[in-house]
């Protein structure tokens, strides 16, 4: 039923048309990608929800995905994006479909991305089997991939997650995108729907995840 009102609001109505759409620029720019790669182009792999998607940007131009890859890219190598991503995604969806697609690739990525979490939580009476589900993704991800922590303003679940993610990456051969602490940053970085980024609320997302890599 709160799905169902929610889905009322005009600008929740808004970033769900995003999602068909995104989805669809995304699958384009998979193809245009994967004929174009070359052996000496960087490769980076994002996967996870509708936070990789960039739903809530003014479009898939203004993600942090492809805004770090532009951070990535030197004169001399150019670093391709192929994003895996799916909005509604959960961590099951990252271990049995999008990591799976992943090694289909054929060919090693230079990073793999990762936001995931939100929609575990959503309607969730199972904290405990949601943080093991994290744990076990940390364990299958590639070594050196980075995740994010979740939006968590409001929700002291969120943050319960958030802390358990911090704990269980430290123990990991996977980097942190600490993007929590940065994402709220007053109402000119959030989408119509109030819960998405807009394009100045995917900086910080970029921001975390270039401080992650040193860059």
């Amino acid at each position: 039923m709160a799905g169902r009102l929610l889905s009322l609001i005009p600008g929740v109505r808004a970033t769900k048309r995003q999602v068909g759409e995104f989805a669809e620029r995304w699958a384009e720019h998979n193809d245009r990608e994967l004929a174009a790669l070359a052996t000496s182009d960087a490769l980076v792999v994002a996967v996870g929800d509708s936070l990789s998607q960039g739903i809530g940007a003014s479009s898939i131009e203004a993600s942090w995905v492809l805004a770090l890859a532009t951070r990535l890219s030197s004169p001399g190598q150019s670093a391709r994006v192929i994003n895996l991503s799916k909005s509604g995604g959960k961590i099951s969806d990252v271990l049995d479909t999008q990591l799976p697609r992943l090694v289909d690739l054929g060919r090693q990525p230079d990073l793999v991305t990762c936001t995931v979490g939100s929609n575990d939580l959503i309607g969730s009476l199972r904290f405990s089997a949601t943080v093991e589900r994290m744990r076990v993704l940390l364990e299958t991800l590639p070594d050196q991939a980075v995740m994010a922590t979740i939006p968590d303003r409001g929700s002291l679940v969120a943050k319960a997650f958030n802390n358990q993610l911090r704990t269980a990456a430290a123990e990991s051969a996977v980097r942190l995108a600490d993007v929590a602490p940065l994402a709220y940053r007053g109402r000119r970085t959030y989408a119509s729907d109030w819960f998405h980024p807009n394009d100045n609320g995917y900086a910080a997302w970029l921001a975390a995840f270039a401080a992650a890599l040193d860059l």
